[in-house]
């Protein structure tokens, strides 16, 4: 089974990410940049980071920067101005349809 690392620092988002990947996904979940650059430190297996834009304690490019961060990764925000990134597989506006969302992983993560 996949793992898939949600960052997200609202918790009724990361519950219903938590939910929807479940069924389907290993989930580990953090809601700030320290919790997950602690639990990639710590997990080897990692296959998709999924991760908010912003946090009080940082960004998602610091969880980039600063770690081995999995090299499959999906920014999901509310931020309508971050453009894609070449540090990203897929860049998601908030509110994404659960459909879809579950389409993209799928797809990033059985590409090789």
């Amino acid at each position: 089974m996949k793992t898939i690392l949600i960052v997200e620092d609202n918790e009724d988002s990361l519950t219903l990410l938590e939910l929807l990947l479940s069924a389907t996904y290993n989930v580990l979940s953090a809601s700030s940049v320290k919790k997950a650059k602690n639990i990639i430190s710590e997990v080897n297996n990692i296959d998709l980071l999924l991760t908010d834009y912003s946090f009080p304690d940082g960004m998602a490019l610091d969880i980039i920067r600063e770690t081995n961060c999995p090299n499959k990764r999906i920014l999901l925000t509310g931020h309508s101005h971050v453009f894609t990134s070449k540090k990203f597989d897929a860049c998601l506006i908030k509110p994404v349809e659960p459909d879809r969302l579950l389409e993209i992983i799928n797809a990033i993560l059985s590409s090789s």
